[in-house]
């Protein structure tokens, strides 16, 4: 019973958790632009795909409730500002290690239907390598934010209100530097 009010306690704090402005990252300040991951094509792509834009870079899972709850402002996000040139790239990660692509896609397909995703391209951490790499394991939902150029500008860790116009605002001037 006391692991059961812990379990509880941790997810209602993890639930909550909530992000209105992106913190800045000291120790982390460059993210490699190389590593692959799987698009909805069964194509890999890389982060230097999307150099030319602001990019949101969104790790998440379907098992992981804050993720769950912050998916849909992220398609808003996405169906409102991409014709700024701000991209979403929502990565989906596994809860343990990496997997297969096309089952994790077809997982992410699952997903989207479900809570009816309809502007967010489907991407995949095939690996676990992208997320690894930057430090993210564990730590979802978790957004970083590049700049045109692939630099990081940001990083934030919990559930974030992508319809905030603050937030919005905040884009939209990282695009103007």
């Amino acid at each position: 019973m006391r692991h059961l009010i812990v379990f509880i306690i941790l997810m209602s704090l993890s639930t909550h958790a909530h992000a209105e402005n992106f913190d800045a990252d000291d120790f982390m300040n460059s993210i490699r632009l190389d590593q692959d991951f799987f698009n909805g094509d069964m194509k890999r792509n890389t982060l230097n795909d999307f150099k030319g834009k602001v990019v949101v870079l969104a790790f998440w899972g379907s098992w992981c409730p804050p993720c769950v709850k912050e998916m849909p402002s992220l398609d808003r996000l996405q169906r409102d500002m991409s014709a700024e040139n701000i991209e979403v790239v929502a990565v989906s990660v596994k809860q343990k290690g990496g997997g297969l692509p096309k089952p994790m896609l077809d997982d992410v397909t699952k997903f989207y239907k479900k809570y009816n995703i309809n502007n967010l391209k489907k991407y995949v951490d095939y690996s676990s390598e992208l997320i690894s790499l930057h430090n993210l394991s564990g730590k979802l939902p978790a957004a970083v934010l590049l700049d045109k150029n692939g630099g990081i500008i940001k990083r934030q860790y919990g559930i974030i209100n992508w319809d905030d116009e603050t937030i919005r605002n905040q884009l939209r001037g990282y695009l103007a530097k």
